[in-house]
C-alpha cells in the first residue's frame, strides 16, 4: 500500500520504510517521511522486497512493524522471506521498533518527523535484530535460560554460510554473554564455535569427498603455510585470514603437525593471550616477523619418519613456482583459503542434499496421508481458504525438507562468491 505515492521518494532517499497498515503510511507520508509503504498485515513477500530493492542503489529495507508479539512475528517472517539475500549481502535489511510499543501513527501524533528520523539512523541490520530478541528478557545469571541463550545463538549463527561473518557475531556475542569480562568472552567465543561446528559440519567423513579434491585441498594447505613460514610480515594477516574463515584445522596430518608447532614456539615466546588477539584481528602482529620458523621446524623435526620429514621440507625449500608467488602474497593467501573454504562448503552441499531428499520423500507421505485421512489437526482459522490450509499444511509438514532446501541455496550463493575470490586477484583490504 502507497507504492504508487512512494517510489519516487524512495529513489530520492535510496532507501524503503515498510509498516504495517494504513495509517501508519498515511501518518508518515503526512509528516513528510514520503519514502514508506505498508504491507496491510499480511505476510511481506519476496517479491515485495525486491520490487522495493529495484528502486534502491543501496538496496536498503528498513522493517518498522509493532513492537507487540505479533508485530515481532510478523518482523521475523518478512525476514525469513529475504534471508538468503540478506546473509549474501544482496540487501541491506534493518529493523527498528518504536518506543512504548507504539505504531508510527500513535509516535508521529506526539513526536516530530526528526525524532522518528532518528530512530531510523539507529536501525538495527536484521542479524542484530534476531540476536537481540533471543537474549530479550532473558537472566544470563541462571543456568538455564543462560543455556537458552545460547541455543538460540548457535541456531542463528550457525546458519550463516559466511565464515567471516560468523567469526565476527561469534566475538560480538560472547562479549554480550561475558558480560563485559574478556577472558570469559574469549572461552565463550570458543565454546560457541565448537558448538556451530558441530551443528553446520559432520566431521572428516570423505563420505561427500569427491575424487581430486583431496590432492587440491593438500596444495592449498601446503601453499598457506609456506607463506607463513617465507612471509614473516604477512603471519598476522595470515592468521587473522584462518581465523575469519574458520580453516585453522589443516586436514593432512603432516600440515596439522607443523601449524600445531608452529603455534606451540609462537605462545611460548608471546603468550596466547597475545596470539589470540592476532587472530582476532586486534593485533597487527608485527612482533611475529622476528621469529625463525624454517630453523625451529628443522630442529623441531628431526627425529620424525623419512615421509613427515619429506613433506615439511616440501614447505621450506622453494622452487620457482612458489618464489613467484611470493611476490604476491595476500592474493596468493586469499585465492588458496578462498579454495579450503569452497571445498568445506561443497562437502556440506552435497551432505544437505542427502538430507533434503531423504526428508522430504518421508514429509511427502505424511501430508498425503494426513489429507486422505483427514487426520492431522492443524487447528486451523475458520477464515482460511483450503489453498490456504493445504499450504499451511504443506509448510509445516516439510519444514525440516524446507530448511535443508534453505540452507543448501545459500551454501551455494557463498560458492558462487568464494569462486570470485579464488579466480580473480582479488586485493583484501586485511
Amino acid at each position: 500500500y502507497g507504492m504508487d505515492k512512494a517510489s519516487t521518494h524512495i529513489r530520492k532517499e535510496d532507501y524503503a520504510i515498510v509498516v504495517e497498515g494504513y495509517f501508519d503510511v498515511i501518518s508518515l507520508h503526512e509528516s513528510g517521511i514520503c519514502n514508506s509503504v505498508a504491507s496491510l498485515g499480511t505476510a511481506l513477500s519476496n517479491n515485495q522486497i525486491t520490487n522495493l530493492c529495484r528502486l534502491t542503489n543501496s538496496k536498503r529495507i528498513v522493517l518498522n512493524f509493532d513492537s507487540d508479539t505479533a508485530g515481532i512475528r510478523a518482523a521475523s517472517r518478512a525476514i525469513t522471506e529475504v534471508e538468503q539475500q540478506a546473509m549474501q549481502g544482496q540487501i541491506e535489511l534493518r529493523v527498528f521498533q518504536l518506543p512504548d510499543g507504539k505504531d508510527p501513527d500513535e509516535f508521529l501524533k506526539s513526536n516530530s518527523k526528526s525524532d522518528y528520523e532518528a530512530l531510523i539512523d539507529k536501525s538495527l541490520l536484521w542479524l542484530d535484530w534476531h540476536i537481540e530478541n533471543v537474549l530479550k528478557n532473558l537472566d544470563l545469571s541462571k543456568s538455564d535460560q543462560f543455556q537458552k541463550a545460547v541455543k538460540g545463538i548457535v541456531e542463528l549463527l550457525g546458519k550463516l554460510p559466511h565464515s567471516a561473518l560468523r567469526t565476527h557475531y561469534l566475538q560480538k556475542v560472547s562479549e554480550k554473554l561475558s558480560g563485559g569480562h574478556a577472558r570469559l568472552a574469549l572461552q565463550l567465543e570458543e565454546d560457541l564455535r565448537s558448538q556451530i561446528k558441530g551443528q553446520r559440519w559432520h566431521g572428516r567423513s570423505r563420505k561427500y569427498e569427491n575424487p581430486g579434491e583431496s590432492s587440491v585441498r593438500e596444495k592449498s594447505e601446503a601453499d598457506i603455510l609456506r607463506l607463513y613460514i617465507h612471509c614473516p610480515s604477512h603471519r598476522g594477516v595470515i592468521r587473522k585470514e584462518l581465523r575469519l574463515r574458520d580453516i585453522e584445522d589443516f586436514a593432512f596430518y603432516p600440515h596439522r603437525l607443523v601449524w600445531a608447532a608452529i603455534n606451540d614456539f609462537e605462545e611460548n615466546i608471546f603468550g596466547n593471550d597475545f596470539l589470540e588477539s592476532i587472530n582476532r584481528g586486534d593485533n597487527s602482529g608485527n612482533e611475529l616477523a622476528t621469529n625463525d620458523i624454517s630453523k625451529m621446524l628443522i630442529d623441531n623435526f628431526i627425529s620424525e619418519d623419512n615421509k613427515t620429514i619429506s613433506k615439511i621440507n616440501l614447505l621450506l625449500q622453494l622452487d620457482e613456482f612458489n618464489k613467484t608467488s611470493m611476490n604476491q602474497p595476500i592474493p596468493h593467501l586469499i585465492g588458496a583459503a578462498a579454495i579450503l573454504e569452497r571445498q568445506k562448503s561443497l562437502k556440506r552441499c552435497r551432505h544437505l542434499i542427502d538430507s533434503w531428499s531423504s526428508q522430504r520423500l518421508e514429509t511427502l507421505e505424511k501430508c498425503i496421508e494426513s489429507l486422505i485421512n483427514n487426520e492431522y489437526d492443524f487447528e486451523f482459522n475458520k477464515t482460511y481458504v483450503m489453498e490456504d490450509k493445504i499450504n499451511l499444511m504443506f509448510n509445516q509438514l516439510n519444514v525440516d525438507a524446507l530448511n535443508f532446501q534453505d540452507l543448501y541455496y545459500s551454501e551455494r550463493k557463498h560458492i558462487n562468491f568464494l569462486d570470485k575470490q579464488r579466480c580473480s586477484k582479488y586485493q583484501s583490504n586485511l
